[in-house]
């Protein structure tokens, strides 16, 4: 029994790391964040004027929000500090698919 754990111990690795390296396409995210959000929070994620910084948020972070922002959920997003742009951000979360989503959470990770 003990001879199988080395086994064992490694097919678990294995499946933990292939899990998180599906949360979403780093590429497609960038072209997605240079065609849609660049222009408000800027090249780098910084933010800019009114629009917040974006860098240094988690994939899950990013996804959550910007699905908040297409259900239209404002009293999460006030809850969070996140409601005051919500005219503006609603209508382009709105043409996002999950997999978009996914994949902007991942670029925005890297910023």
């Amino acid at each position: 029994m003990i001879k199988y754990v080395p086994l064992v111990l490694t097919a678990l690795a294995v499946i933990a790391l292939s899990g998180s390296a599906v949360a979403g396409d780093v590429s497609a995210g960038q072209t997605k964040y240079t065609a849609s959000c660049a222009s408000c929070h800027g090249a780098n994620g910084q933010g800019m004027g009114n629009f917040p910084p974006v860098k240094r948020h988690s994939p899950e972070h990013t996804a959550k929000v910007l699905a908040l922002y297409k259900e239209g959920n404002q009293d999460a997003l006030k809850e969070m500090g996140l409601g005051n742009q919500f005219s503006l951000m609603a209508p382009n979360a709105s043409a996002l698919s999950d997999e978009d989503m996914q994949n902007l959470g991942a670029f925005i990770a890297t910023l």
